[in-house]
């Protein structure tokens, strides 16, 4: 898999993932979806390109001091529109079961600006989602 600066200066045909910013409706659609999710664990068609499903992965990164309300990060994407969004600080129904990654190859990709590639990589290998037992 090719980082975020390769694919910046490499093949100007190759689709890139693409973040939702806050400043564009695409934004609130895939938050609201994404608090859907949150709910169910569930996939979702996309909102944005009503073609591909959602794909997500909830990680709940290691704090020295655990807070009251056990929260993580969820983070959503679309494969056909190539759209992705995420959010902290969220619960999610049946978290235990979504948690698959090892903290800190996440951090890595994150860190790398890979990691919604990363992620679907996961996916695709049945590693992640809602369908991996």
């Amino acid at each position: 898999m090719l980082d975020f600066q390769q694919r910046q200066q490499g093949d100007n045909n190759m689709k890139m993932w693409i973040p939702c910013s806050t400043e564009e409706d695409p934004f609130y659609a895939m938050l609201n979806a994404l608090v859907r999710i949150a709910k169910s664990s569930k996939s979702e068609c996309c909102p944005l390109c009503n073609e591909g499903q959602l794909k997500f992965y909830y990680h709940e990164f290691p704090v020295k001091v655990k807070p009251v309300n056990r929260g993580g990060t969820l983070w959503v994407w679309c494969s056909s529109c190539m759209r992705w969004n995420h959010t902290s600080g969220i619960t999610v129904h049946e978290a235990d079961k979504l948690q698959r990654l090892d903290n800190e190859k996440v951090v890595q990709e994150e860190r790398r600006h890979n990691l919604i590639e990363y992620l679907e990589g996961q996916w695709l290998a049945g590693k992640i989602g809602e369908l991996s037992n």
